[in-house]
């Protein structure tokens, strides 16, 4: 054998499983969905927001300010990537006792949310009501949306592109919903997976480990010139691991641990 060849092949399946294994977190996006809040003050667009992402009138919209009182919610499926939609009232001052418990629950949910659509109107300038949702972003993961852009703007993007990623739509005519729709892709992480291969569960991932970590081994154990049979012996229990990724060659043990994971009944 030419030790020079092992290594190179054990590089390159050590690189393949950490590029896999780092793929977890945002398959589990895919698996999923995404927290997503649409959050701004009133009358920005964020109902027709919801409704072009729905491709559905899931949320009322007039030209009333303070119409959505509460949060609404629906799930949809934006080119393969689940999104678990919440539309919530107007961020604003108000003395309204409802409108005022719709506010509260919309900066609840912007402080949970996996990632907020923060709207803003471009044809009005911002004002305090804006600069509080900016406020409200520091902390979060956030993709600041222009609305109206059909209509003329009225303050410089720059206000709000140093807070973030923008992009601008017109969620009335459906302008721009490509872009945003790429990146939220980008800001979950998931823009690169369309293709990939992924690890289905933590059983996956623990056998995906497991075979790394025989790896990393078996590479140690030849820089040091231990001999052949001993890296061999670890050689083995990496593809042992992987059989157990792939479903090949499973032992009894890895069956009992799946069955055990369901109620089986008779």
């Amino acid at each position: 054998y030419d030790v020079s060849e092992v290594v190179e092949l054990l590089e390159t399946a050590k690189q393949s499983l950490k590029e896999l294994i780092d793929r977890y977190n945002s398959g589990e996006v895919i698996r999923s969905g995404v927290d997503c809040v649409i959050a701004g003050k009133p009358n920005v667009g964020k109902s027709t927001l919801m409704n072009m992402l729905s491709d559905s009138e899931r949320s009322i919209v007039t030209d009333i300010a303070g119409t959505t009182r509460d949060v609404v919610e629906h799930t949809v499926e934006l080119d393969g990537l689940v999104l678990h939609l919440s539309d919530t009232a107007g961020l604003r001052e108000t003395a309204d006792a409802v409108e005022k418990i719709g506010v509260e629950r919309a900066k609840e949910r912007i402080g949970t949310a996996a990632l907020v659509l923060a709207v803003f109107d471009s044809s009005v300038p911002l004002n305090d009501d804006d600069k509080d949702l900016l406020k409200l972003l520091d902390t979060v993961e956030h993709i600041i949306v222009v609305n109206k852009s059909d209509l003329q703007s009225a303050f410089d993007i720059n206000d709000l592109s140093q807070h973030g990623d923008c992009v601008f739509i017109s969620a009335k005519n459906g302008d721009g919903r490509r872009e945003l729709s790429d990146l939220i892709y980008k800001k979950c992480g998931v823009d690169n997976l369309q293709d990939a291969t992924l690890l289905a569960n933590e059983r996956q991932l623990t056998a995906a480990r497991s075979a790394s970590s025989c790896i990393e081994e078996a590479l140690h154990a030849l820089q040091s010139e231990v001999t052949f049979d001993a890296v061999s012996i670890l050689i083995d229990s990496a593809i042992g691991s992987l059989c157990e990724l792939t479903g090949e060659n499973v032992s009894e043990s890895v069956v009992n641990e799946i069955f055990s994971k369901f109620c089986v009944g008779k």
